[in-house]
């Protein structure tokens, strides 16, 4: 999967992927300081593990950095090529049972929509903190068919929950607080200007967190 923002100028996201992390994330556009310019942004969390940030005007990267640190799959993002640099001790390959990878192929983030807060200049977002073991085998291609070609068990990620709910600085990579939460946190989070950041959970509560520190607030 590619980011592309000119002809010439793509993002190579999860090169010859082995862990089904199909990136068809959500972007998010804000105007934030660059070294010591204001700059255009787009910032996506991929279904990989990886936060992109990038000058929205010309393609260039500003920032590659992990949404947790047990992102491992990849050990680091060269900010000059753009390419993962990865840790093979997590490769995937036939008749290998590649273990304890993160995240699984849910994606530590997937379909969940983040809030921009321009004040704070903070992004809001919903984790799937969940790992997974990984045994590819062959399966032809059958029209109509499930089609995935290998077994997977997934599980909740090292810090023992299924769910995160973070604050986000795209570009320095730092990350204000963190909130967990039992399951994952598969919706996307509103921002108001009240200091407020909504989100809903599995088990079936809305709650309100205090934007700047991430204190629970209110749930119904």
């Amino acid at each position: 999967m590619l980011i592309r923002a000119k002809q010439n100028s793509a993002i190579k996201k999860t090169p010859h992927d082995e862990w089904d992390y199909a990136g068809v994330n959500y972007m998010g556009l804000s105007e934030q300081m660059v070294d010591g310019k204001k700059t255009k942004l787009l910032t996506h969390p991929d279904r990989n593990g990886i936060v992109y940030t990038l000058n929205r005007e010309n393609g260039d990267l500003v920032n590659a950095f992990k949404i947790d640190d047990t992102v491992n799959w990849v050990k680091k993002v060269d900010l000059k090529t753009g390419l993962p640099v990865r840790d093979p001790e997590y490769s995937t390959h036939m008749d290998h049972e590649a273990k304890g990878i993160c995240p699984s192929a849910m994606g530590y983030h997937n379909q969940g929509i983040e809030s921009y807060d321009p004040n704070k200049k903070l992004f809001f977002m919903g984790i799937n903190h969940i790992c997974m073991d990984w045994e590819p085998f062959m399966l032809p291609y059958r029209a109509g068919q499930f089609f995935v070609g290998a077994t997977l068990n997934m599980y909740p990620g090292p810090k023992g929950t299924l769910g995160q709910v973070k604050a986000m600085n795209s570009v320095t990579g730092e990350f204000e607080w963190e909130v967990k939460e039992k399951f994952a946190v598969w919706g996307g989070t509103m921002a108001t200007a009240g200091d407020l950041v909504f989100y809903g959970t599995l088990d079936g509560y809305i709650k309100a967190l205090n934007s700047k520190t991430g204190e629970e607030l209110w749930k119904f």
